[in-house]
């Protein structure tokens, strides 16, 4: 049985603290006067997981207070037949469908690799026939046991049988979500199979995180001209990200971006004070990058007060006013809190505190702009992903 329609309201704090039979019954009674127009006229069936609220209708009367007998009243004009389903056997919501009980990152076991290989079909047509692979057998990193890679790559990336290709993909894509593309390119670079591309565009357009959280029509406005920066973590944009569902007493972000680079961070604060916000920039950026010689902030009061303009002073560096509710104009940083908040809410299950510093492996992604990821610009080599079996 599929939806057709789905209805989700949210609960005023009066209603919160109702019983759980009044919460049922007036959920019964919401999703009725909501979809009055479909079931008006029709004979239907109300389903509930609340068993009390089957007997509704046949129980005494006497017992219902005011607000209970006026949904009933209400809900008796269109049906009286409600019936009790167990929600672990229902079909009818579908958060409890297989697609959203997908975990962070999926293991990777290593050791079946080889097993898996033995076992491969294709393996055995593969290397018996003229291919583009040169498949031979060769001992990775961190392994006593020979494996088939590709020797025709430098890095020689070992052969996913057809069992461990979707388990390789969801390792590095539940990482923190991005496009077909970039995690083509991943994938690419640690493993390889044929029609790698063509498996990876599909099961990152079949994500259903990815296609509930990502944006995926864009405006396209023409470039304008602007002064390029020439160095590294010398002009920085920061702004904050506010508010966020509590989490261990933090609720806000504060986010940096190098110009240049394009490193960004992401430090939890617990309030935006003054005090708090200056001294997370302090300690989250300038004592580890330097200070910046220009800064491009909003007009916050954060940003605007006293102890912000004496550490500007401090420190030597321009600050740099965006106009007011005008976020594009700080144009960087607000693209990196839709990547951020789009690879945050696919982790449904989890707290956000502990999600984010995966969700910063967003640094290994490629700039298309500079064709070269964020950290190949800092630190002159790229980051080991988890699961990588081939040391480069």
């Amino acid at each position: 049985m599929a939806a057709v329609r789905v209805l989700s309201k949210r609960l005023f704090s009066a209603q919160r603290n109702y019983s759980t039979y009044d919460r049922e019954l007036l959920a019964a009674y919401a999703a009725v006067k909501h979809f009055r127009h479909m079931v008006e006229g029709r004979p239907f069936t109300l389903y509930t997981d609340h068993k009390p609220l089957t007997f509704a209708f046949t129980k005494k009367s006497s017992s219902d207070t005011p607000r209970q007998t006026r949904y009933l009243n209400f809900i008796s004009q269109f049906t009286t037949d409600i019936w009790h389903v167990c929600l672990a056997q229902t079909t009818l919501w579908p958060i409890h469908s297989p697609v959203f009980r997908q975990s962070a990152c999926q293991p990777f076991d290593y050791d079946q690799l080889r097993s898996e290989q033995q076992a491969s079909e294709e393996l055995r047509s593969l290397l018996s026939s003229d291919t583009a692979l040169r498949l031979k057998l060769f001992k990775p990193v961190g392994s006593n046991r020979l494996t088939y890679c590709d020797v025709s790559i430098p890095h020689i990336p070992p052969y996913v049988p057809t069992s461990m290709r979707r388990s390789v993909f969801e390792s590095l894509h539940n990482l923190f979500h991005p496009g077909f593309r970039e995690t083509s390119r991943m994938v690419r670079e640690k493993y390889v199979w044929p029609s790698m591309k063509k498996d990876c565009a599909q099961w990152a357009r079949a994500c259903i995180p990815c296609q509930q959280s990502q944006v995926h029509r864009h405006t396209c406005s023409p470039l304008g001209r602007f002064m390029l920066p020439s160095t590294r973590f010398a002009h920085v944009h920061t702004d904050i990200i506010s508010p966020l569902p509590p989490a261990h007493g933090y609720a806000y972000l504060l986010t940096c971006i190098d110009r240049f680079s394009h490193w960004p961070e992401a430090i939890p604060l617990r309030d935006v004070s003054a005090d708090t916000v200056a001294s997370a920039l302090s300690s989250g950026w300038i004592s580890r990058f330097g200070a910046p010689q220009t800064i491009t902030t909003n007009q916050g009061r954060q940003f605007e007060s006293e102890l912000s303009n004496k550490l500007t002073q401090f420190c030597g560096t321009q600050r740099i006013r965006t106009t007011a509710y005008n976020p594009k104009a700080n144009r960087m940083v607000e693209r990196m809190h839709r990547q951020l908040k789009a690879a945050i809410m696919c982790h449904r299950k989890s707290d956000w505190l502990q999600v984010l510093p995966w969700v910063l492996r967003m640094r290994a992604t490629v700039c298309q702009d500079l064709q070269a990821s964020v950290t190949e610009l800092v630190y002159g080599t790229t980051l080991r992903l988890p699961s990588q079996l081939i040391a480069e």
